[in-house]
Formats: C-alpha cells, structure tokens, sequence
C-alpha cells in the first residue's frame, strides 16, 4: 500500500511533464516553421515591407532565443521529475553497495595473503586430473581463482578392469 502510492505519483508527474514537454516543442516547432515562412517570404519571393512587424533578423534571433529557452525549461522539468522520483543517491551507488553486502554475506571457502579466495571449477564439478589455476584480483580484499581442467583423470590414469 504504501509502494502504490510513490508509483502512482510517478505516472502523474510523468504525464504532467509530458504534456509540458509536448507544447513547448509544439510551440518550438511552429515558431520556427513561421521564422522560416518569414525568411523564404522576404528572401525568395521578395515580399518586402512591415507585414511580418520585424525584420527577418530580429525573427531569426527570436526564435534562437525561445528555442534556447524552451530547452532550459524542459531541462529543469526533468532534473525535477528526477528529483521527484529517484532518490538523492544515484542508481550505480545503489547496485555497487548491494552488491558489496551480498558479497561479505557469502562465505569465502579459503583465505590468501588477507584476501578471501573464491573458486570457480571448470568444467563443473570435475574432480582429478591436472588443472591450471588461474587468480583474478577482484578488490583489495577478493580473489577469484579459476580452475581449469587441462587433462581428465581418465587420460593419467586408465580404468581399472
């Protein structure tokens, strides 16, 4: 009940963000269909004269400047959204401690020079023959000792009859 809730904010501010979102490149996007009518009105067709109320420059600058400004807006509309809905520490910070935690609870099966060793056999459960053992270093207080194994023990030592 109480997870239900945070989701449910989650879809409005996301919807309500959206919308925002939508009319101001909506808005964007005809003022710069208009800017351009503008210049192709004043250059190509030569229409000259005050029915556009600025001159084309004055557009072209204009348009920069509300584009620009659209952008900032719709930048502090998602770091807001972020803010919101995601908590203050970021997603990786999150992982990498539950990871370290799952970690210190697993029991390592040997200890070397202070680091505890984990062990990965290849193939699985293959037991005998002769192996080559190859160490990973983790972190300063992990290692990962693979295990290889290069010749079976029915290739050292035949079946007995």
């Amino acid at each position: 009940m109480v997870e239900a809730e945070p989701e449910g904010i989650n879809i409005r501010l996301r919807a309500k963000y959206r919308r925002i979102t939508l009319l101001l490149l909506v808005v964007a996007i005809l003022f710069t269909i208009w800017t351009l009518a503008v210049i192709f009105a004043v250059f190509s067709l030569q229409l000259a004269g005050r029915w556009t109320l600025i001159s084309p420059t004055y557009w072209v600058l204009a348009d920069i400047t509300i584009v620009a400004l659209f952008l900032v807006v719709d930048a502090l509309i998602f770091s807001r959204y972020r803010a919101k809905t995601h908590p203050s520490r970021p997603k990786a910070a999150r992982v990498k401690k539950a990871r370290k935690a799952k970690a210190q609870k697993e029991p390592a099966s040997q200890m070397m020079k202070g680091r505890a060793v984990y062990t990965v056999t290849l193939p699985i459960g293959a037991k005998g023959g002769i192996f080559s053992k190859t160490f990973v270093a983790i972190d300063d207080s992990r290692v990962l000792q693979l295990r290889y194994q290069m010749i079976p023990p029915t290739s050292l030592w035949p079946p007995q009859q």
